[in-house]
């Protein structure tokens, strides 16, 4: 079983990632895409005098969120493409700075998961598109209301007006939910459908996209290897996913 080992940790180059939006004081990116990880481990191994701003871990095996060491410098984490479930309830403090998280392409059907991120104080960009609970009727208001410092959901900036709307329906906080903010908090998604087939309108769309070729499938994952944007990573992991450009 692949595993996060200090020898892979150590072989692993980072580098310095300079176009990264809504992410400041760029730094060094550890990157462990596609080396099919289930688990998160022995973090703890990199050395103390190493800032690492970035996690990379996209395209892998990982089920559970979490098991993190505290690592103050890490500002961005790129976890899309695996099969995340689960949330540690205190994965906040393991990554008490984090601001930019994308989760795309992941299995979370549940806002109880989702809870966990809200001890994240300066969490301001996150990314769940392709994941059961966007499926959710009510889904982006109740995200928002979820996790009040966010200014990027899924690409859209976050409005004032969706706030206010979110505090209406849900409640001013945790503290003050409302029946409907309750009854949402304990939703799951049906996962008995890929959240990719969609509705009428999804079909339409399909119509009239562009169907990858295998020539177009090999460009885009390398241009994926060297994305460094969120908005990059999810619009040409979305073509991957679907087929389709």
């Amino acid at each position: 079983m692949p595993r996060i080992t200090p020898q892979l940790l150590h072989s692993t180059a980072s580098h310095t990632l300079t176009h990264f939006p809504h992410t400041p004081n760029l730094g060094l990116t550890l990157t462990l895409r596609s080396h099919d990880i289930p688990v998160i481990e022995n973090l703890e191994s990199i050395p103390s005098n190493i800032n690492i701003s970035t996690i990379d871990l996209t395209n892998n095996a990982i089920v559970t969120l979490g098991n993190f060491p505290v690592m103050n410098s890490v500002q961005c984490l790129l976890t899309g493409r695996n099969r995340i479930r689960n949330i540690q309830a205190d994965i906040s403090s393991q990554l008490p700075n984090l601001n930019s998280l994308s989760l795309i392409g992941n299995k979370i059907d549940s806002f109880k998961e989702l809870q966990a991120l809200s001890g994240f104080k300066k969490l301001e960009t996150l990314y769940l598109t392709g994941n059961a609970i966007t499926e959710t009727r009510g889904y982006r208001l109740f995200v928002i209301w979820l996790l009040p410092y966010l200014k990027v959901l899924d690409g859209a900036k976050v409005g004032l007006s969706e706030k206010n709307e979110a505090s209406e329906l849900y409640g001013q906080d945790m503290n003050h939910i409302t029946s409907l903010g309750k009854s949402m908090l304990n939703n799951q998604a049906e996962t008995s459908q890929s959240v990719s087939q969609g509705g009428d309108g999804d079909e339409m769309m399909e119509m009239i996209k562009k169907k990858l070729t295998e020539e177009d499938k090999l460009r885009l994952k390398k241009e994926l290897m060297q994305a460094t944007s969120l908005a990059e990573i999810e619009k040409i992991e979305e073509a991957l996913r679907s087929g389709y450009v």
